[in-house]
């Protein structure tokens, strides 16, 4: 340019800025109605591993292609004179660049325009944030602000089924107490359907509406029960992976690892005459996606599942490589045994969190008590660790259990989440007494007292105190 004269120094120059200004405008592709981005995260490694075999003159053309897509918010069009425009490419060598480029990095889709996944990813997202900052700049003022704030806050992303064909979706830093609201406005039968940590609740929000079609201000759409793992995929697309969980207090961290559970939320209590629900805690685990691998449907690796389940199951701090999940794949601990270990462990620790090590001790310990009760009855001495024989009688085995409950007609409340220890003791009372009942008694007063209290009163319809002075009158009277 600079052999040029100024006149065509400054039309050179002023069409260079129109370039920079309207890129679209100047080489043809029209653009949306608003402004392009400004700018967009440029991911280093990313592109040095996938474009590292690209020449100079070839990345330049990738740079600026990539430029334009992004500026324009719109995928490349399928002409290569206009392609090459938007590169700049001039001789025979450049166009081939181009060629070669875009044959490689972008797919030409049924709106005849090249697309780049990875970019059209970027674009929705950033358009979320955009829209959500003019949405709150339309409203102004501080209170916004402070909502703008929590909003782009971490918290949970959480869908409830309103309904068999009804779901309602949305963000809080409290997803139960939005549970027990949706419950005691429309009913009991309301559930969770799947609760996610997420580290913006608005982008996490607008995202998956998004996804899901839910347009305007709308946060329920019609979804069969059938679909609902479409929907927690989805979900999962926004799962914090930044969180910390190894810092501060019990109690926050309780709350923050509760966010990565998928929760299946019980009642406080099951119906009138029958026993309040053995666990202090109100949610269970339902989470069986570690078993198989999500993206060759393969089963995965024992360590692994393990691994999955206890992180992403009961938020504890666990790896497939960690001394604890070696341990359990050594002693072939089943998910029932972990499952296990963590409701005992919320009734005697109400309000902590587990970790791997005091749930793996637990496992240890019962099945220790179990080893040396099979050894006592059959006169031999038996090892701690690994598996021991159980007992052949009908209340230590949930085969036995089951048949019990139906010779006698007790049903468990699969409808409710019912915890397995629940029905069980149902099945005792209604069994009447015996030996069952002091397993269940013993198990109850190792726990604590108050437990053994209420299930000694389930039991009898008595406090324990009541039927000792039951019991001393009687002799009295004797």
């Amino acid at each position: 340019m600079a052999d040029l004269p100024p006149s065509a120094n400054s039309f050179s120059h002023a069409i260079v800025l129109l370039a920079m200004r309207w890129p679209s405008r100047v080489y043809g592709v029209p653009t949306c109605s608003r402004c392009g981005m400004n700018y967009y995260e440029r991911y280093v490694g990313d592109i040095q591993r996938d474009t590292g075999h690209l020449s100079c003159a070839a990345m330049g053309v990738y740079d600026r292609l990539l430029d334009h897509y992004y500026a324009t918010e719109r995928a490349l069009p399928a002409d290569i004179d206009a392609l090459c425009r938007i590169a700049r490419a001039m001789d025979a060598t450049e166009r081939k660049a181009v060629e070669d480029v875009v044959r490689e990095f972008f797919q030409l889709e049924g709106d005849s325009l090249y697309h780049q996944h990875r970019t059209d990813a970027e674009i929705t997202k950033a358009q979320s944030r955009i829209e959500a900052a003019q949405e709150n700049g339309k409203q102004g003022g501080k209170a916004t602000a402070k909502k703008h704030q929590s909003v782009a806050s971490p918290g949970s992303l959480y869908a409830i089924r309103l309904s068999h064909a009804t779901v309602k979706v949305g963000v809080s830093t409290n997803f139960r107490s939005r549970l027990h609201q949706h419950r005691k406005k429309i009913g009991h039968h309301v559930t969770m359907v799947h609760v996610v940590a997420v580290d913006n609740m608005g982008e996490a929000f607008a995202g998956l509406k998004k996804s899901l079609g839910i347009q305007d201000d709308a946060d329920t759409f019609a979804l069969e029960v059938a679909h609902e793992s479409t929907l927690k995929s989805f979900m999962d697309l926004y799962l914090s992976h930044t969180q910390s969980y190894a810092t501060g207090n019990a109690s926050r961290i309780a709350s923050r690892t509760a966010h990565h559970t998928p929760y299946t939320i019980t009642t406080s209590r099951e119906d009138s005459g029958d026993m309040e629900g053995s666990s202090k805690s109100d949610a269970t685990c339902d989470f069986t996606s570690h078993l198989l691998n999500a993206t060759t449907g393969e089963a995965n690796p024992r360590d692994v599942q393990l691994a999955i389940l206890l992180r992403k199951g009961y938020g504890m701090d666990a790896s497939s490589g960690s001394v604890e999940v070696i341990e359990m794949v050594q002693l072939a601990v089943s998910d029932r045994e972990i499952l296990d270990a963590v409701e005992n462990f919320r009734i005697k620790k109400p309000g902590d969190t587990p970790n791997a090590s005091y749930i793996l001790k637990m496992i240890k310990s019962v099945r220790e008590k179990a080893a040396k009760a099979a050894a006592a009855a059959n006169g031999t001495a038996s090892s701690g660790g690994a598996p021991a024989p159980a007992s052949t009688d009908w209340w230590h085995l949930e085969e036995g259990v089951r048949t019990k409950a139906v010779e006698f007609n007790v049903v468990q409340r699969v409808d409710k989440n019912e915890h397995y220890r629940s029905f069980r003791i149902r099945v005792f009372k209604a069994a009447g007494e015996g030996p069952w009942r002091e397993a269940a008694l013993s198990e109850a007063a190792r726990d604590n007292s108050e437990e053994h209290a209420r299930v000694f009163g389930y039991f009898y319809d008595q406090p324990p105190a009541q039927i000792g002075q039951l019991a001393q009158r009687a002799q009295e009277a004797a």
